[in-house]
């Protein structure tokens, strides 16, 4: 009598052990699915900084990210969008690599990141269709005919996105 109600006990908290350690693993693989993700919030006056210290790139390889454009309930939403990259750092990576921005099935920008980097700031005009959120992606990329002279570059710097109507 005693061991089968030590044996149910058991059985139990094995089977709770069991479905905090499935919902932990879903917690874990939903937080690295969201890594490269960029929240750009539209407020007047509001720049969303990322820094980027370590692009990890490889001749043939990209680094993707997605940048989430997000308006209040009674925000207008955007009609164009900035991106302004300032270099603090590094050496010769971006007279390599290539960024890309992306809107839906548009190719806003496509060049070396040494142009966006001369650049003012790069801004496009989107339509967003009345979406509460909306998607963009940046993509770094090193394309696989790069040479050795690329090998141990490295680039750091800063990206302002900013989202407004003016």
């Amino acid at each position: 009598m005693i061991r089968t109600n030590i044996t149910r006990i058991l059985m139990v908290v094995a089977s709770i052990m069991t479905i905090v350690g499935i919902l932990l693993m879903y917690q874990v693989i939903q937080d690295s699915n969201d890594l490269n993700v960029i929240t750009v919030h539209i407020r007047e006056g509001h720049t969303e900084t990322v820094e980027f210290s370590n692009l990890s790139l490889v001749p043939g390889s990209e680094c993707e990210y997605s940048v989430k454009i997000k308006s209040h309930d009674n925000a207008e939403l955007p009609s164009r969008v900035e991106f302004k990259f300032i270099k603090t750092g590094g050496e010769r990576l971006e007279d390599f690599a290539y960024v890309k921005i992306i809107s839906g099935e548009d190719v806003l920008y496509d060049g070396l990141l040494a142009t966006a980097f001369e650049a003012q700031g790069l801004i496009f005009p989107v339509d967003f269709e009345k979406q509460i959120n909306t998607n963009l992606q940046i993509v770094y990329y090193l394309p696989e005919t790069t040479g050795n002279e690329a090998k141990n570059a490295d680039v750091l710097f800063e990206l302002h996105i900013s989202a407004t109507n003016q």
